[in-house]
């Protein structure tokens, strides 16, 4: 699931064919489970155009063959990432999931051109609600300004499923910005 950096649209927008390919290989879009979440919600459509020119979430695939090796995924833009939007969304992979288990990646980058100090404060407001599991915080100090994170909506989504899921935890693997590098 990524935001939509350069087209906006209403809801969230699925691409329900082909694949997309990366220097690894092609991956596969996942047809049928693309076509179900097409009748969950009117909120959720096809408007191919909006994944023409996104990068948030093809970028996240080359870091998936890795991991993964070949598997077939659905590709989901958020254009509207309010809480109604994200809850819908939610509740649509929740139900198309069924009991089968699937990897659900939220799409996100967080703060941008501040100084080191001042992204890693940013930064670290989102981490806590992503830890604590609070997408409702998360939505709430995005709103504010407070943090910054262009995939905030995937983030939100992400968490709902996990926790309609059965989650009760989260955990941060490695963080890091530019200032690092």
């Amino acid at each position: 699931i990524g935001p939509s950096h350069r087209s906006y649209f209403r809801g969230v927008s699925l691409f329900n064919r082909g694949g997309y390919e990366t220097p690894l290989g092609i991956v596969r879009v996942h047809q049928a489970i693309a076509d179900r979440l097409l009748e969950q919600d009117p909120l959720i459509s096809f408007l191919p155009d909006v994944h023409l020119q996104e990068h948030s979430v093809e970028i996240q695939l080359p870091f998936l063959q890795v991991a993964l090796g070949e598997f077939l995924f659905v590709p989901l833009m958020m254009g509207d990432q309010d809480e109604e939007t994200c809850q819908a969304l939610a509740e649509a992979i929740v139900s198309c999931a069924g009991d089968k288990k699937i990897l659900v990646v939220g799409s996100s980058d967080l703060s941008h051109f501040h100084n080191y100090e001042q992204a890693l404060k940013l930064d670290q407001r989102i981490l806590d609600h992503l830890v604590k599991m609070d997408e409702h915080g998360l939505m709430r100090d995005l709103e504010k300004g407070i943090g910054e994170a262009c995939g905030g909506g995937p983030a939100a989504v992400t968490l709902m499923v996990a926790k309609q899921s059965g989650a009760d935890s989260a955990e941060v693997l490695k963080y890091a910005n530019s200032g690092d590098v």
